[in-house]
């Protein structure tokens, strides 16, 4: 990357303003879940956070959500707008680290969540909670995210001596 890389600075308190774009590679964030497409339904029950964790975690690789693992924390793709010669802008290609609420934000669009119903009808659909997202973050170690060694803009020679340029992981 260019030394003129400079993440803006995250309040690791709440991620509502996260900088460096709504998604991967830039694009802006999926609309919410419609619930009658084929997510999977999460049910949030009293003393089952590890279960549940463990089921979140399952739902964001199947939903093949940008959750990499690198230096032992998640982080994501994003984009940033970068100062270039010139007086010019560019955008740049980084990684930023998952915060609590983006991680609640990307279990959200990776599955249905629901807590049971009291009353034996359907299951009321409920946001996730914050401490299955804490729980999941604080599994460093034992994630199942693929591992990420870092982010190219460019073709580059593999050690094989084939050419990358195809986008994604590699």
């Amino acid at each position: 990357m260019s030394d003129n890389f400079t993440p803006p600075p995250a309040d690791p308190q709440d991620s509502s303003t996260e900088p460096g774009g709504a998604d991967w590679l830039g694009e802006m964030p999926e609309p919410a879940p419609d619930r009658g497409n084929a997510l999977p339904e999460i049910l949030v029950s009293p003393g089952c956070l590890p279960e549940t964790a463990t089921q979140a975690e399952s739902a964001l690789l199947r939903a093949n959500a940008p959750i990499f693992q690198r230096g032992g924390a998640l982080v994501r793709p994003a984009t940033f707008t970068v100062r270039a010669s010139g007086g010019r802008e560019t955008q740049a290609i980084g990684l930023l680290q998952l915060t609590v609420t983006a991680m609640i934000d990307r279990m959200a669009r990776a599955a249905i969540w629901q807590r049971p119903s009291k009353s034996k009808k359907e299951d009321p659909i409920i946001d996730p909670p914050g401490e299955v997202a804490r729980i999941i973050l604080s599994r460093a170690g034992e994630w199942r995210f693929l591992n990420l060694a870092g982010v190219i803009t460019a073709p580059c020679l593999r050690r094989d001596g084939s050419l990358l340029v195809e986008p994604g992981y590699d």
